[in-house]
């Protein structure tokens, strides 16, 4: 269908927790690190892709990621927090 789907994998913070519709082949799952040390954030679902297990094999997710922990971005009342 021409389409990509770009999705989050999800906050439920353990390996195995990868959500539905980015634990699919065809979906690219995006996670959260950390901004100082650059590790996978402590909320953010990882793991296998479950579905695919009793195949015999299960990919590892996030597909990529990008700073979710500690952003500074502008504030309603100005500047930033």
């Amino acid at each position: 269908n021409n389409v990509i789907m770009i999705t989050a994998c999800g906050n439920d913070g353990k390996y195995g927790t990868i959500n539905n519709p980015a634990d699919q082949l065809s979906v690219i799952g995006v996670g959260g690190i950390t901004q100082n040390n650059l590790q996978i954030a402590s909320f953010q679902s990882r793991g296998m892709t479950t579905w695919e297990l009793h195949n015999g094999y299960g990919r590892v997710k996030p597909d990529i990621v990008t700073v979710g922990q500690s952003l500074y971005g502008s504030s309603i009342e100005g500047g930033c927090r």
